[in-house]
């Protein structure tokens, strides 16, 4: 019999103590979505303790806790209306884990939803069962402080947590989502990066209008009909191996969705006429944006000056009380606030745009989904950001993101390159699509006059220009520092790649803009760099290469690594002092690899000797069976790069 079936059986006949239902509270005053409501449950240590090998398993393999169940049923009601009712057994085996996962939470909605916590206790080995106090029941806010919403944290701590004892949660959410824009959905994952061993998920529904569907990418998730539902589960399910590199799990996860039934076109019409709601055609704005672009004499221009207004005057604050997590504020307020987050800013961008003769529309995008094969069902749940395009008169689109006050308008931010989108508005796919990347996203020219002079010391002039997305990327980077902290900051990166700070100087141009390379100018003076009595030959490794290719390198070992591409150029001249002159350079040379390319070529006149890289890695998906050999490649450039010449 399966040890979890006692749960299952009494799942759905939760019964509340008759008279006893207590509000949570907040600063000592109750709050409504969220309930204290104990239930009679017969629930025992031995019903969810794992038998002595797998415990054993457990350690042996380093886990210092382990989820031993999540069950969650969804009834969907005749009124439009679900209630979800969770379980989650969790089992303890250190102190370890009992730090780090002590403490259960609980996200909620308020506006959407309200929470009761039926059960939380601690088992234990002995047998005893010790119950939360709800007293000590903690509801929090979202501590983002540009994020303005109803949600909130709910969190329980257990006591008398020890190895070897297990917590057990049981809640129900009550979903009203009749007020929703647009039709429910939700994504679970029964696989994580952390041990789950029984996943269960049973739906069931008062009539077929409110059937939902749900769609699966995880072939050890066996579901079976039921009469007006389903049950879905997978057991002794083993974590999903982790690697520092692996990019947001939502694109690696094996998921199942579930949705009230839709078509991405529905979608995509229902979205467009919420973006639309918003638009006033203001007088006030149209005066606005004709003084904006009074001087300006293409459509390009045009969309330069109010990308910029929108994106650097209007500052990014989400304000998501209600239905405002999806529904954008009314065109004049944005304007009038000079505030709003990314619906408000596309809203108000697009009615300025078209007030400007341009062809502007939103798009549904997401700033982390990039396996479009994730998108199993027509749902909204996968986006959690909106975009702005604008299709020119020759044809082109260009889409950017109005929350982003460092990148320019030709493109969206590194971020977004490969992530997914919907078109909303009349025209375009109906389908959601892949935004595109780059060869290279990022791209440096690097610029060093080295001066040797007749002591033995050399002057470095140095300038570093990160060019387009690591333009925007040291933009952002140092928006907010004030000039002493952007200058610590220059020179602990210098310290990083030299090992010396003491009489380096520093300036930086590119900051203060939206588009175009940021240049980091630096100079400094090295002392005893050749002996001049002895001096037949230089050379140096080029460090800032060097430092480059072993950044990039991914620890990885058991997960694809995503390389977004760089395109490297240097050239380094070195001026030798007076009474010298350029004997022979080192080899030129041109390497191709599966990964990209090293080339180096030199170019002297009598006293002067330039040194020309080229390093080419373009954009790619690193297979496991390939980590390593990609590693090397890197390591290569960095060990092989060394200049060389001879003096005389």
């Amino acid at each position: 019999m399966n040890k979890y079936s006692f749960i299952i059986a009494f799942f759905l006949t939760l019964l509340p103590q008759a008279g006893f239902s207590n509000s949570l509270t907040v600063g000592g005053v109750p709050v409504k979505f969220a309930n204290w409501q104990p239930s009679k449950i017969d629930y025992k240590y031995s019903n969810f303790v794992p038998d002595k090998n797998r415990i054993t398993e457990y350690r042996s393999s380093g886990f210092s806790q382990v989820d031993l169940l999540e069950k969650r049923s969804l009834e969907f009601l005749s009124d439009g209306k679900i209630e979800e009712t969770v379980v989650r057994a969790r089992y303890f085996l250190n102190s370890s884990g009992i730090e780090t996962n002590g403490n259960e939470r609980i996200w909620i909605d308020s506006y959407y939803q309200n929470v009761s916590i039926l059960s939380a206790h601690t088992l234990t080995s002995s047998g005893d069962s010790f119950e939360v106090d709800p007293a000590i029941i903690q509801i929090s806010s979202d501590s983002d402080p540009n994020i303005f919403s109803d949600n909130f944290l709910v969190s329980i701590p257990y006591p008398k947590l020890s190895p070897e004892s297990i917590s057990l949660l049981i809640y129900k959410i009550e979903h009203d989502v009749t007020n929703m824009p647009l039709p429910w959905s939700t994504i679970y994952y029964p696989k994580r990066f952390s041990y789950l061993e029984n996943f269960i998920l049973s739906m069931s529904w008062e009539n077929a209008d409110v059937k939902p569907e749900w769609k699966t990418d995880y072939e050890k998730l066996i579901c079976s009909d039921l009469q007006k539902g389903i049950v879905c589960s997978a057991k002794t399910n083993s974590a999903h191996p982790d690697d520092p590199d692996i990019g947001n799990y939502r694109n690696i996860l094996p998921q199942i969705v579930v949705a009230k039934k839709a078509s991405w076109e529905n979608i995509k019409n229902e979205m467009s006429a919420i973006m639309d709601g918003a638009l006033t055609g203001d007088s006030s704005i149209l005066k606005f944006t004709q003084e904006l672009t009074n001087n300006t004499k293409t459509e390009l221009e045009k969309l330069e000056k109010i990308h910029e207004f929108v994106t650097r005057e209007i500052r990014y604050v989400g304000i998501e009380h209600g239905r405002g997590g999806i529904v954008p504020r009314l065109t004049t307020k944005t304007f009038e606030r000079r505030f709003g987050d990314c619906k408000d800013k596309v809203a108000l961008f697009n009615e300025m745009a078209r007030m400007a003769g341009l062809d502007a529309y939103p798009v549904l995008a997401t700033t982390q989904r990039k396996n479009l094969s994730k998108f199993m069902l027509p749902a909204h749940i996968y986006f959690n950001h909106v975009i702005s395009c604008v299709k020119t008169k020759t044809g082109a689109e260009r889409c950017f993101d109005l929350t982003d006050p460092f990148t320019d308008s030709t493109q969206l931010p590194y971020y977004m390159h490969g992530t997914v989108g919907l078109q909303l508005g009349s025209g375009g796919e109906s389908q959601p699509i892949q935004f595109p990347t780059l060869k290279y996203t990022w791209s440096v020219q690097f610029e060093m006059n080295n001066q040797l002079l007749q002591d033995g010391s050399l002057v470095e002039t140095f300038d570093r220009s990160y060019m387009n997305h690591y333009g925007s990327f040291f933009r952002g980077k140092l928006a907010h520092k004030t000039n002493e902290e952007k200058s610590i900051w220059f020179s602990d990166g210098y310290k990083g790649v030299m090992g010396k700070t003491e009489n380096v100087k520093f300036d930086a141009t590119g900051l203060d803009t939206i588009s175009g390379p940021v240049i980091i100018h630096s100079k400094t003076k090295y002392d005893n760099t050749f002996k001049p009595d002895n001096f037949d030959q230089f050379s140096e490794f080029e460090y800032w290469l060097r430092d480059m290719m072993r950044q990039f390198k991914t620890n990885n070992q058991q997960n694809i690594y995503h390389f977004d591409g760089l395109s490297y150029v240097s050239k380094i001249k070195y001026t030798l002092p007076e009474g010298f002159s350029v004997d022979n350079v080192g080899s030129s040379y041109n390497y191709k690899y599966e990964f990209g390319g090293l080339t180096r070529h030199y170019v002297k006149s009598e006293k002067e000797v330039s040194v020309i890289t080229e390093v080419k890695i373009p954009r790619v998906e690193v297979d496991v069976e390939k980590l390593e050999v990609f590693n090397q490649f890197l390591e290569f450039i960095a060990k092989e790069n060394k200049i060389r010449f001879s003096v005389k």
